[in-house]
């Protein structure tokens, strides 16, 4: 295990353990939130899977075309090759044939770095649309979540969808009354046709 996950699962250990002894003690009210139900219902979240299936599909698109220009200035090359290769031409006309070989597979090489490079920044450019937009919907979301909890003067709201870094379940039980993942739901905007 990373340095990394060792300490955040000894953090969230940690922070759910001082939870539950104050919460012993009486001094911490707990809430518990169904964080994937949410996502799954916010009108933002929504159009963001939307927008993303909109852009990946446009990315898958843009990908064909520079793979099937690959295919074609491939068999350019491969065809300027054979006719080099011709033992029925001169040697003049095979050095020339040889020559627009030579040119084909630098045409070739450039194109495929480029297509490399195109296709890699296009891949940026979507995780980090999707990075925003996620983060977007999870503020939003937080935000009715901490508007809820302090109008029923909660101190503390886990995740029960919540995993640790093995991806075991960081809340291992909750009581019914406790989820307030409907009254969250509640305050979401109507989604819009």
């Amino acid at each position: 295990m990373s340095d990394a996950r060792g300490r955040r699962t000894l953090l969230i250990g940690t922070m759910l353990g001082y939870a539950a002894a104050i919460a012993t003690a009486g001094a911490v009210t707990i809430a518990v939130v169904d964080g994937t139900r949410l996502v799954q219902a916010h009108p933002d979240a929504v159009d963001a899977h939307a927008f993303l299936q909109k852009q990946a599909s446009e990315y898958e698109s843009e990908q064909k075309a520079i793979l099937e220009r690959m295919e074609q200035l491939r068999d350019e090359f491969l065809a300027a090759r054979e006719s080099a290769q011709n033992k029925i031409l001169s040697e003049a006309a095979r050095q020339r044939e040889h020559k627009t070989a030579e040119e084909k597979l630098e045409t070739l090489r450039t194109a495929e770095q480029k297509a490399r490079e195109t296709l890699q920044q296009r891949q940026r450019e979507l995780q980090d649309h999707q990075n925003r937009l996620q983060d977007a919907v999870a503020e939003k979301i937080r935000a009715e979540v901490r508007a809820v909890a302090e109008a029923k003067g909660v101190d503390l709201v886990l995740d029960i969808t919540a995993k640790d870094a093995r991806g075991h379940d960081v809340v291992f039980f909750h009581a019914d009354r406790l989820d307030i993942t409907a009254d969250v739901l509640k305050r979401f905007p109507p989604k819009t046709p």
